[in-house]
């Protein structure tokens, strides 16, 4: 599989904030998200940035499955939650399939799906695998694509039947009609289903940011209003 790089740190988003990890950063990815905040997964590299047990190195891609698996081995037993993020790791679908796989046949761990929640189809041949999904709904106004709004709701109905939230990033040039179909597109589905409001940056004011959170609660059991803390905190 082609990886940018894997590394163990401290979950910065989410609801599972505070929860070390190993994470495997897969390379590719079928959106260019204004806002991204790792660009240099949208490519394939010649190399994968191994970070494990204080050793660095890199690795030419693609990597084999029992060589990622040999080197991940050390640091998930002391951190048995693997977070599969890129790019978009369901690009590679056939190889993660394989790759979990082998990780739950030899490790007790939980595996974490990071994914921009367009490709229900994928997420369908791998759903038995994954515990964990944190979907992203991408709103128009701030990434400056065309809407998922059908591949969104369909991803979704597919996620939950594991634990699932969702993280809506918001923004200044946010449009709030996309906010509020994006609430009613989860309620939908199920009104039980976490959302994460996650701010863009700190220009947000927290009136603002409230106000999201009031507009949100209305329809929504739980939402929550939580920054990137890995940012703030300059964690990898």
């Amino acid at each position: 599989m082609n990886l940018v790089e894997v590394f163990t740190s401290i979950q910065g988003e989410g609801i599972y904030i505070g929860q070390p990890q190993v994470f495997i950063r897969f390379a590719g990815c079928n959106l260019r998200c204004r806002f991204c905040d790792t660009p240099q997964a949208w490519e394939i590299p010649q190399g994968c940035s191994i970070m494990t047990l204080n050793k660095g190195r890199t690795i030419p891609n693609p990597l084999a499955i029992p060589l990622l698996i040999d080197l991940i081995k050390g640091d998930v037993q002391n951190y048995p939650t693997i977070c599969l993020t890129g790019g978009e790791p369901l690009l590679q679908t056939d190889s993660l399939k394989e790759l979990i796989s082998e990780i739950k046949k030899r490790f007790e761990v939980q595996i974490y799906l990071e994914t921009n929640g367009t490709l229900p189809y994928q997420l369908d041949q791998i759903i038995e695998l994954i515990d964990i999904i944190a979907m992203d709904i991408k709103l128009p106004s701030l990434t400056g694509l065309k809407s998922f709004w059908k591949e969104h709701r369909d991803f979704l109905r597919v996620a939950n039947q594991k634990d699932v939230f969702v993280k809506v990033v918001l923004g200044r040039q946010m449009v709030n009609e996309e906010f509020e179909r994006a609430i009613f597109l989860i309620k939908e589905v199920d009104v039980n289903i976490p959302l994460v409001i996650q701010p863009l940056d700190n220009s947000l004011s927290l009136e603002w940011l409230l106000r999201c959170y009031v507009t949100a609660s209305k329809e929504l059991k739980q939402v929550r209003v939580i920054p990137q803390v890995h940012k703030l905190v300059k964690w990898k």
